[in-house]
């Protein structure tokens, strides 16, 4: 038998959130099923009992569009590393993106990357929309979708061709599927390094202006007015993108729309030192840009927000600035970036972090009732949380965020059966 009790925890409720965490409870969960809500009396024999002063117990959260190394790339991130980083950030699932080496684009990729196993962060697959992410040819959807791909994506690389856009759109529908769709451009960028605007200009570095993250907004908007299906667009960075989804919303567009975390935290300002931990796609913008970015997530513009997870070996970014990989770390920090730099309400972050990615990729919602599976992250909101080297679950080290305090401790995250406390 699998036992937790929780003991003086208080449970989230949308809309009353001051009020619910004032209000403590225990709560136990046995072999992965919420049994009480109000539980009373003394803890079996061989029960787990968690100690939840001060803390908050949420509906789980989900990260879509992590990157994890393998396979291929497992001196960046392994699966093991991957969840236990994942987990520490108060995630009880990820759905990787597809771009790894071998990329995630046949049947046998799927099941391996979604096979069973001991972690309790579960991995979502997310499969590659097009063969060997080229943007040409569509990947074989209805066998992925069969064999638990929860999503199609060509992930990192962005799909620039309207044409394969529209047909992958038109073909996702007939398995009931997200489209999932980077707005990071290379067009008019030709090898950017930053944000585009006066600090690259002091720098000396060639800029990415905003105008090729809205030329991609429109046109994916454009063929998903004409192709019909559900697409998500990602890596929103710009206040002009927010503008551009709140007006597609309004015209009734089966659309959804997330920002990375990290781009709630800096400005293009924090690269002055050349410091390539900053150097990230989409890229750091303008005070302008992140005060747009959190206040999209608080009134829902933006549906959903990523931890832009991308690991990177030293060698990749211990070079000249120009030279230096784009990508930071984000699972361990993207909850409390996201409270403490995006000032999210705590409606906003369960939300953004785990009521919507649930719904764009199918899975159950999360409820706080007896009989029900538990999927849950617990947090103290009143602690802080500082990534150290001796704290970071990653293999990595590229993190902008080392020594930083911020608001918010994952105290456990529990998935059914399986749980970890930290």
């Amino acid at each position: 038998m699998s036992a937790i009790l929780l003991k003086n925890v208080r449970i989230y409720r949308q809309g009353l959130a001051s009020i619910s965490r004032r209000k403590k409870t225990d709560v136990f969960i046995k072999n992965g099923i919420l049994e009480s809500t109000s539980f009373q009396g003394s803890a079996p024999r061989g029960c787990t009992i968690i100690d939840c002063e001060g803390a908050v117990l949420l509906p789980g959260f989900v990260d879509i569009g992590t990157l994890i190394g393998e396979p291929g790339f497992e001196h960046r991130e392994t699966i093991e590393s991957a969840s236990r980083a994942a987990a520490a950030g108060g995630y009880v699932a990820i759905a990787p993106f597809p771009n790894s080496n071998p990329i995630i684009q046949y049947a046998a990729d799927v099941r391996s990357l979604a096979r069973d196993c001991e972690r309790v962060t579960g991995i979502l697959p997310i499969a590659a929309a097009s063969a060997d992410l080229k943007g040409k040819d569509l990947s074989d959807m209805h066998e992925l979708a069969d064999v638990g791909a929860f999503a199609f994506s060509d992930g990192i690389k962005p799909i620039t061709d309207a044409g394969f856009l529209m047909r992958a759109l038109q073909y996702a529908q007939t398995t009931n599927r997200l489209v999932i769709q980077s707005v990071t451009a290379q067009n008019l960028i030709h090898d950017g390094q930053m944000h585009e605007g006066l600090q690259s200009t002091m720098l000396g570095l060639r800029g990415m202006p905003s105008i090729a993250e809205s030329m991609n907004i429109k046109q994916a908007l454009d063929v998903l007015r004409y192709a019909g299906g559900r697409l998500h667009l990602c890596d929103i960075s710009t206040s002009d993108g927010v503008d551009l989804i709140r007006q597609a919303k309004k015209d009734g567009l089966d659309i959804t729309a997330s920002c990375q975390a990290i781009n709630l935290a800096f400005t293009d300002e924090s690269l002055a030192t050349f410091d390539s931990n900053y150097k990230v796609n989409p890229p750091l913008r303008s005070e302008t840009d992140r005060l747009a970015l959190a206040a999209a997530l608080e009134d829902g513009t933006l549906d959903s927000l990523m931890s832009g997870h991308r690991p990177l070996h030293l060698d990749e970014k211990r070079v000249e600035f120009p030279y230096a990989d784009f990508g930071a770390l984000g699972l361990q920090t993207a909850i409390s970036t996201a409270l403490t730099f995006g000032q999210l309400s705590l409606d906003a972050l369960v939300r953004s972090c785990s009521t919507a990615p649930r719904e764009m990729l199918d899975l159950p919602s999360i409820k706080f009732k007896e009989g029900e599976a538990a999927s849950y992250t617990l947090i103290d909101l009143d602690a802080s949380t500082t990534l150290t080297k001796e704290n970071n679950q990653s293999i990595s080290t590229n993190s902008p965020f080392f020594g930083v305090e911020m608001i918010g401790t994952v105290k456990a995250v529990i998935n059914g059966s399986r749980f970890e406390i930290f």
